[in-house]
């Protein structure tokens, strides 16, 4: 599977996973504190949850309207932010995969 840190000197490389799912260039790549998920956003809007050792997409988080710049998770693991070119910035709950809340009044892009 895909490894963070890519293992112990020594140690043979991981495999290369590739992971299909966004409709735009992917812009922002996160993994969770415990390294068991990885999240990405896109210029599609989106933000998506893999499981890297399963080499698939858990879930889509949409509700942005442009393109997902930046990407932070919480170290308990089940919160993350995600910034956007749609002027917000917004709080998703990584278990329940919802938008938990949405930060708008920003003059222009969030961007991190």
């Amino acid at each position: 599977g895909l490894v963070p840190g890519g293992g112990p000197p020594g140690a043979s490389a991981p495999a290369v996973v590739r992971l299909t799912g966004h409709r735009a260039p992917v812009y922002s790549l996160e993994f969770s504190h415990d390294e068991r998920l990885l999240f990405s956003g896109s210029g599609d809007g989106s933000v998506r949850l893999w499981s890297p050792e399963l080499g698939c997409g858990l879930a889509a988080l949409r509700g942005h309207l442009l393109p997902v710049w930046s990407l932070a998770s919480c170290p308990q693991g089940w919160l993350l932010a995600s910034a956007s070119a749609d002027r917000t910035a917004r709080l998703w709950a990584t278990d329940a995969t919802s938008c938990v809340r949405m930060l708008a009044g920003h003059s222009s892009d969030v961007t991190g």
